[in-house]
């Protein structure tokens, strides 16, 4: 299977759609017909270090900002609570097997 290669620009601009856009990764990675793997971490590389605020902003978009941050974290929040929970009862689920006989 031939590995695609896709330009900086189309990664910088998937990766802004995430994050100044407020679309989900999912949806992102979807609609740009790329693994939802290379999505997350195009985010990571070109994505901005950490939440910033800048002070210079009307406190309408600072508030803005801040919301979008929040449902991202929320949805980041929810996929790992699905992942453990369902990981857990499968684990639950086979711990109260009845032994073989």
């Amino acid at each position: 299977m031939a590995k695609i290669t896709y330009s900086e620009d189309f990664r910088r601009e998937a990766v802004r759609l995430v994050i100044e856009e407020g679309h989900s990764r999912k949806q992102v990675a979807r609609d740009l017909g790329v693994s939802l793997t290379s999505l997350r971490d195009w985010v990571h590389r070109y994505g901005p270090a950490q939440p910033t605020v800048s002070e210079e902003l009307p406190e309408a978009e600072q508030l803005r900002q801040l919301r979008r941050e929040l449902d991202r974290v929320r949805q980041e929040r929810d996929i790992l609570e699905k992942a453990v929970g369902s990981t857990h009862r499968r684990w639950v689920g086979f711990s109260q097997m009845p032994p073989r006989s």
